[in-house]
């Protein structure tokens, strides 16, 4: 990627182009939950569009009026080339992308559902004092693959290159895993000690058997290991399941419980309806599908 000229940015543009380069895409409300530098969302979201219009450094995708937010901005290759030179680091450590197609705008709202988990943890691991050690915190997000990032794979039989979403693991031949999102949280005094989540996010009130054929997946990646070796870890993962609508929670929880292997396994498994998460917070909103009335505390599955 060649690198982008200096630009002169004011330090709530600068802000911005690292949260989109954190948090892949944000639409203007997102954006003025996650910037410390205006309290105006008038402000945060003008700066935004000028961005997008005076520089190659944002992009912006124009949704309908039924996805919520109509627009969303996101980091072009120019962009992720200037804060890597201004951070040290490389364009690859961004989420960025050169455009966007239909589809991107089609799948708005699950993406946005995501982004909407990954800025409440994010908050949370911030703003807990039970995450601070000598005053200082201590845990933090060390990766997050989403499954709208992109990673180039050579076809084996074909001079082909293709792109596999950055969280895919494959089961079986012909059976693969794409979780909406992989999250490694490690302790920043002593790095080895990391832990994974792997993340699914459910919209709408009828799509019970989707996300039963994912669980059915998940348990096959918990048995195989697939998920850890991909990491490099040896712990076992927990799955955080988080719903848009709490009917369909109930119904996939009691589905599962059917599922074979889900009772030795049923602890790694734990659900969350998003509205406690916002209204409670992310540490522990969450439960068992065969004890659903017990908080459970995500990091440690306890009560």
């Amino acid at each position: 990627m060649t690198k982008t000229p200096t630009i002169q940015l004011s330090p709530l543009e600068e802000e911005l182009l690292f949260a989109l380069g954190n948090y892949g895409y944000l639409n203007g409300l997102q954006a003025k939950q996650v910037v410390t530098r205006s309290r105006s969302a008038t402000v945060v979201q003008r700066a935004l569009r000028e961005l997008a219009r005076d520089t190659d450094l944002v992009g912006v995708a124009k949704h309908d009026r039924l996805s919520g937010q109509r627009f969303s901005y996101f980091l072009l290759p120019a962009g992720a080339a200037l804060l890597a030179d201004r951070a040290g680091q490389s364009s690859e450590s961004f989420c960025y992308r050169a455009n966007h197609t239909t589809l991107f705008s089609l799948d708005n709202p699950h993406r946005t559902m995501l982004i909407e988990f990954h800025i409440l943890l994010a908050r949370t691991l911030e703003h807990t004092p039970i995450f601070t050690r000598d005053g200082k915190r201590f845990l933090a997000i060390a990766r997050m693959d989403r499954y709208f990032e992109k990673v180039p794979v050579k076809s084996q039989t074909s001079n082909i290159t293709y792109f596999n979403a950055k969280t895919r693991v494959q089961l079986t031949d012909g059976v693969a895993l794409v979780p909406d999102a992989n999250i490694v949280l490690a302790d920043r005094d002593d790095p080895d000690k990391q832990m994974l989540f792997t993340v699914e996010v459910s919209r709408g009130t009828h799509n019970a058997d989707r996300v039963v054929k994912q669980l059915k997946h998940h348990l096959l990646a918990q048995q195989s290991g697939v998920l850890v070796e991909k990491y490099g870890l040896s712990a076992a993962c927990r799955v955080l399941l988080i719903f848009e609508h709490e009917s369909l929670m109930r119904a996939v929880e009691k589905r599962f419980q059917c599922l074979k292997d889900s009772k030795a396994l049923d602890h790694l498994f734990l659900f969350a309806f998003m509205g406690d998460l916002k209204m409670d917070g992310v540490l522990s909103s969450w439960h068992t599908a065969r004890d659903p009335e017990t908080s459970r505390n995500f990091i440690t599955g306890r009560l």
